[in-house]
Formats: C-alpha cells, structure tokens, sequence
C-alpha cells in the first residue's frame, strides 16, 4: 500500500517528507517473522532514494480528537461509557487484571501531531525513529472510577473475567444509532466510532 502510494506520488515531485506512525518502539526488536509495520518501515525507508526524507513515530495508546481514525482509545472509552448510561449499564472494565492493575500510557494526538510537524520541518530530526509519549503513567484501577463519574455511569472493575469490547458492543449497534438520533449526534454509526 505506501509502495503505491508513494509511486504514485513520486512523479508529481510535490512530497518532501514521508512520516510513518507505528505501534513499535524505537529501541524494539524486528520480528523473526513477517509484519506489517515492518514491511510499511521498508517501504519508507526506500523512498529515500526518491528524494524523500522519512521519520517513524512511535506513540503509547494514542488518545484524543482525531477525525477518521477508529483506533482511538479515548473515543472509544466513550462510547462505551455513553452508551452504558444510556442502557442503564455499568461501565464496565474490558481488559485483562494485568492491564487493570499495571502502569499504563498514553499518548495525546494533538502531542504526536506536534512531533510531525517539527520532525518534518527540522532536517536534524529526518531519517530517525521517534517513540512519543505524554510521560505521565496511571493505573486504569485507579482511573476508571474517575471516567465512570465524568460520564455519569457507574464503574465496575475488573472482576476476574475479561469482556473484549468487540463482544460486548457486537450487537450494540442499533441502541447507538438511536441514542445517536435522540442526542443529535454526528456519527450514528457505531462501527464507525472506535476500536474494540
């Protein structure tokens, strides 16, 4: 997909700078086996001989308003949270005890769209790999009650079992469109809104 995409763009001589998000960290590892974000790397890393600098970025769980993308955990959690008040339901923890009681991160989008924009425009920072983060760390036992109570829903932890999103919203898509018709929302669709 980039190696098409950069062939198309590549005559028209009006791209300067390629920037690839992926889910790696910079100091990580290749896989002794095929991926995705490897080859899309590869890819990036050949269109140099275009003329093209490139940069990889890195984000922890990237959060925040970010218009078109469904893999966005802040978006996602409320969707869940309204919807949950809606019905009546708790709020309840999808993931696994490890990930309920250990240190987590994220990265705010507005954060990473920062870090672009200045790895594009600076030639010090072109044809390196970038890990971005907001630093800070919480543990989701001790945030979910907070979300829970800014959403008006009542929060229920982790309870042993694991309830991936993608099952509990499944057949959820009928309540949200009308939620989303009584409440004016722009986005009926909920397949549309997050990532389980």
């Amino acid at each position: 997909m980039i190696r098409n995409l950069l062939g198309v763009l590549r005559p028209g001589g009006t791209v300067r700078h390629v920037a690839l998000v992926t889910p790696l960290r910079e100091d990580q590892p290749r896989l002794d086996l095929p991926d995705f974000s490897s080859a899309q790397e590869d890819e990036v890393y050949a269109a140099e001989r275009d003329g093209f600098t490139w940069s990889v970025h890195r984000p922890r769980t990237p959060s925040g308003k970010a218009v078109g993308n469904a893999m966005n955990l802040g978006r996602t959690l409320a969707v869940h949270a309204s919807r949950g008040r809606a019905s009546g339901e708790p709020f309840g923890w999808p993931g696994s005890g490890t990930r309920w009681a250990g240190l987590s991160g994220v990265t705010d989008a507005r954060g990473l769209a920062r870090q672009l924009l200045w790895v594009a425009a600076t030639p010090a920072a072109h044809h390196q790999a970038f890990n971005v983060v907001n630093g800070d760390v919480f543990r989701w036992s001790r945030l979910w009650g907070r979300i829970a109570g800014w959403f008006g829903v009542e929060a229920a932890g982790f309870d042993g079992t694991v309830r991936p999103l993608e099952a509990e919203l499944a057949d959820k898509a009928p309540a949200w469109a009308e939620l989303a018709a009584r409440r004016a929302l722009v986005e009926p669709d909920l397949n549309g809104l997050g990532s389980a």
